[in-house]
């Protein structure tokens, strides 16, 4: 009889153990950052913006509030620039500019030691991804990003084409 009962724990656990998928790797969750993605964005940096971020060759972020509406940053590996109206304009430090990080917060490294836990929030699956200040929440099932933290930065993807 302890044989039987031995046997079927063992059976069922086994069947716990394979039953379950396991975690993606981050460069598959990661696999949202392809060029010509484009990205509807609310930004809380000190304050709150609305944004395009699209992601490519020299990715852009075109800022969409009321008072900055228009305002486009073309971000190149070796330069900056600021577009309005038609008119574009050289910016000496891209580092500087927040622009600039906000887009590299959607070229984020695999490489990088990211620690990786699956958990319901609100009711969706999401993957919640962790490395040095970072946070990021991807949705489990389109593995499109919901959610980047970064130190004071919070960006709320509101949509992804």
């Amino acid at each position: 009889m302890k044989k039987l009962i031995a046997a079927i724990v063992l059976s069922a656990l086994c069947l716990l153990l394979f039953s379950c998928g396991g975690t993606p790797s981050m460069s598959e969750l990661l696999s949202y950052q392809k060029d010509g993605a484009t990205f509807e964005v609310k930004i809380s940096d000190g304050d709150e913006f609305s944004a395009k971020i699209t992601l490519g060759e020299k990715d852009t972020v075109e800022l969409c509030s009321d008072e900055t509406e228009g305002i486009r940053f073309v971000i190149g590996e070796n330069e900056t620039l600021i577009e309005y109206n038609g008119t574009s304009m050289t910016l000496a430090s891209s580092e500087k500019l927040k622009a600039a990080k906000w887009a590299s917060f959607f070229r984020l490294s695999s490489d990088s030691l990211w620690k990786i836990k699956s958990e319901t929030v609100g009711g969706i699956a999401v993957y919640i991804c962790t490395c040095d200040n970072m946070t990021l929440y991807i949705d489990a099932a389109s593995k499109i990003p919901l959610k980047i933290i970064n130190g004071e930065t919070v960006i709320d993807v509101l949509s992804c084409q």
